[in-house]
């Protein structure tokens, strides 16, 4: 999509003509919660039409101009409560229009990848790179070709695939960590209380090892004990 026929101007005029509904709905004695909801269903929708066609081409501009749609609507909505835009949103738990759009684009591109019949806009790397992107970006000779949905959509992909190869990694270290606690700690736990059952004469020991194993993690021994009835005053 071309520079010129970004949604900037005509998104932002069509939001802001219905910004109208949330004034009255406060002026005839509407709820917050009333309001919220308007705005949700009414005007915030508007902002994010087809979003992963033109959200790439954005500029710093336009992306403040799509914002200031929603931080007029959440100051109508708070009214004297209104402090920040940043402690509006966390009050009213929403999201800035920005992130929520780049959510949109990511959920379309994983979307896409999955259909058969628009998967193969998206190629894979034929030979694997230091930047380990899965996903080709192609090649492009003009700056409207390079702020292009495909361009923009590839990218977002190629982002997402190393974010959860880190998440991967990350997710197998700390399970083999946990594993290496529980088989330390764990057999270190095991013996104490052999020594204490034998200690004491506590039958039926057999069966709390048992019971201990299947738990596999550790376990709060007088509330074992307890439970099973396996000790004596």
């Amino acid at each position: 999509m071309p520079p010129e026929c970004l949604p900037e101007s005509s998104v932002s005029t069509d939001s802001e003509s219905v910004i109208w509904m949330l004034k009255r709905i406060k002026e005839v004695g509407g709820s917050q919660d009333d309001m919220l909801l308007v705005y949700l269903v009414q005007i915030r929708c508007r902002t994010e039409l087809a979003c992963p066609a033109w959200n790439g081409a954005l500029t710093k501009k336009d992306i403040k101009v799509l914002e200031s749609i929603q931080k007029t609507a959440v100051k109508i909505i708070l009214g004297n409560k209104f402090s920040s835009y940043k402690a509006a949103l966390e009050m009213l738990k929403i999201p800035t229009l920005e992130s929520r759009r780049y959510k949109l684009c990511i959920s379309f591109s994983k979307k896409t990848v999955k259909s058969k019949k628009f998967a193969p806009w998206f190629k894979l790397m034929e030979k694997q790179t230091r930047s380990g992107q899965k996903y080709s970006i192609p090649k492009t000779r003009t700056i409207t070709y390079r702020k292009s949905p495909l361009i923009y959509l590839t990218e977002i992909l190629n982002n997402w695939e190393q974010w959860r190869k880190k998440l991967y990694i990350l997710l197998l270290l700390l399970s083999l960590l946990l594993l290496c606690y529980i088989l330390y700690y764990g057999t270190y736990e095991l013996l104490l209380l052999r020594k204490i059952f034998y200690q004491k004469d506590i039958p039926f020991t057999k069966y709390l090892y048992k019971r201990v194993y299947r738990m596999i993690f550790k376990i709060n021994t007088v509330k074992t004990i307890k439970q099973t009835n396996m000790y004596h005053p």
